[in-house]
């Protein structure tokens, strides 16, 4: 989810099942990193109207005050127009938790699956001065465009477990 390439990939993937009416993404191991560049632009081509993903907020602590906006998808290309369904698990993190999110806020997808990793918001880097270690926390709280909390999201068709995600898609008529 990290990597710019697999949108060129993902288009052309996309590309050739629009005979297709349903449309399973599978983002049950998705744990780590990402940037929204290619979730905006996989989102991209399930609208033909800009509409809101996720909400950030950012504390900015010296002057107590908070950032606070909503980040927008973007029609691309040919808009796919079946029927869209979601696969998340418990290794649905970072980027593919805030797809998750973004789709069942446009409207665009049917969530399916267990909750998700929980990740606690966008993640920053840093780096100590003396060992030059790196680390990273969460920096910036991430909601879904109805105001819950990313990390307390839950898919609206819930399962106990990956078998039963993977049932549900099976039964997808």
């Amino acid at each position: 989810m990290g990597n710019n390439n697999l949108i060129a990939e993902f288009d052309k993937t996309l590309d050739s099942f629009f005979q297709f009416k349903n449309l399973i993404i599978d983002l049950t191991e998705t744990p780590s990193g990402g940037n929204s560049t290619v979730a905006r632009a996989i989102m991209g081509r399930f609208t033909n109207q800009i509409l809101p993903f996720q909400v950030h907020e950012f504390d900015e602590k010296d002057f107590e005050t908070k950032r606070h906006w909503e980040e927008y998808v973007t029609p691309r290309k040919t808009t796919y127009n079946g029927k869209v369904y979601i696969l998340v698990g418990h290794w649905t993190g970072s980027m593919g938790e805030g797809m998750a999110i973004g789709f069942d806020g446009m409207k665009k997808a049917k969530i399916i699956g267990t909750k998700m990793a929980g990740l606690l918001g966008a993640i920053s880097n840093f780096q100590m001065t003396e060992t030059k270690i790196g680390f990273q926390f969460p920096t910036e709280r991430l909601y879904h465009i109805n105001g819950t909390p990313r990390e307390n999201y839950v898919p609206e068709i819930l399962t106990k477990n990956i078998e039963e995600t993977l049932q549900k898609a099976r039964e997808i008529k």
